[in-house]
Order: C-alpha cells, then structure tokens, then sequence
C-alpha cells in the first residue's frame, strides 16, 4: 500500500517536472514554426499527449492509493474493536466473575472496606480484633510470632488469593491482554490495598508477583528488611 503510493506519486511528480520542461522550451516549437518546420510541431503534439495521459494515469493511481488506504484504516478500525470484544467476552468478564463472586476473596475485601467480618466460633480473639486497625497485626511475618488463631489463618489466606488474583491481573497488563480501561474495574481494591502499610509490607515479605504496575505500592521488588 505504501510503496504504491510513493510509486504513483513519483509519477505524478515527473510527469509535472516534464510538463514544466515543455513550457520552458516551447520558443523551440515556435522557432520551428517561423524557419516553416513541422516536424516540431509533430513532436511536440506525441509529448503533449503522452504528459497528459501519463498525468491523468498518476492521479488515477494516487486517487486508487488513497480509496484503497481509507478503506485499511476502517478495516483496522473495526479490527481492534472487534479484538477488543473477544477479550471482553474471553478474559475481562470471566475475571469480573471470579473478582464478585469469590468466597475466598471475601474476608480481604470486607476488611479493606472497614468492616469486620463475621466471627465464627473457632476464632480466638473478639470480634474487634479482626479489623483494618489490627492488619498490622494480623498479617505479621510468621517468624516474628507464630500464626495459629484460625480467625487470622482464615484473613490471611483471603488476603493470599486477594494478591494472587492482582498478580494475575499484572501479569495481563503487562503482557498488553488487559488495558488500563479493563483495569479500571478492579481499581477500588487495588487502591484500598495500597493505601494499607500492612498489606504492601505483606505483599514484599511474602513476596508476591507484583511489580507496581498497578499500584506502585504494591510491589514486592521493593526492599523488606525481614527478606
């Protein structure tokens, strides 16, 4: 498509450069007529004929480049939307789904909202304890103090898939399979997360594969002195 374009307009270019030259040399043709010459005037009518038909060629050409370009930009066009809704339908909506409706994600998400998630009977600790105020101590570095309360486990293994699934999130970002449009859905919790000192510091002891590229905070490449 380029390379004919560029041909039909060195055509066009030539042809005007010729056009130019038989203006400036018609005092030949005139000179030919006064000393009674026709065979200049043979000549010069062939190169007439040959410049326009050459000129009228070149612009058909350019006028066929650009019909022909107009219509790959549409193509392209319609091209990335219809790339667009195929990852929609393939990627986007199953992550959605499994972001809304899963249970183990739960317990991380209502605590990043500031709620309290329900106590259940095994838990050793009162219901205040399992709040954002204690993410400092909920989700500690296990060498620092043993984990053995059920109700922490049960928190810090929500928080475990939270952080999986971002890292999956991540790794499609990076890849060029989720734009930042797609991403924008999933945004509400990835910044609530960043906002907590506890969360980044969990994400770089336990080093999960997240590098910043959704929340600079939440990047495990970033020096922990428990590592």
């Amino acid at each position: 498509m380029v390379c004919a374009f560029i041909t039909a307009m060195s055509s066009l270019w030539l042809c005007q450069v010729a056009m130019g030259d038989l203006a400036q040399n018609g005092s030949i043709t005139i000179t030919g007529l006064r000393n009674n010459t026709n065979v200049f005037v043979k000549d010069s009518d062939s190169d007439n004929t040959s410049l326009i038909i050459g000129y009228l060629t070149a612009t058909g050409a350019i006028a066929t480049v650009a019909i022909g370009f107009s219509k790959w930009l549409a193509d392209q066009k319609q091209n990335r939307a219809t790339r667009e809704l195929e990852t929609v339908k393939e990627i986007v909506m199953p992550l959605v789904n499994q972001f809304d409706k899963s249970d183990k994600m739960l317990y991380a998400k209502q605590i990043l909202d500031s709620f309290t998630p329900p106590l259940q009977r095994e838990w050793a600790y009162p219901k205040e304890h399992y709040s954002i105020k204690n993410l400092d101590e909920i989700l500690r570095y296990h060498k620092d103090r043993a984990i053995s309360d059920p109700g922490e486990i049960s928190i810090r293994e929500s928080f475990d898939e939270l952080f999986n699934f971002f890292s999956k999130l991540e790794y499609l970002f990076s890849i060029g399979l989720l734009t930042e449009r797609q991403l924008e859905y999933f945004l509400y919790y990835i910044k609530k997360a960043g906002d907590q000192s506890a969360v980044a510091n969990f994400v770089r002891t336990y080093n999960f594969p997240l590098h910043g590229k959704l929340d600079p905070r939440l990047n495990s490449m970033i020096h922990n002195d428990k590592l």
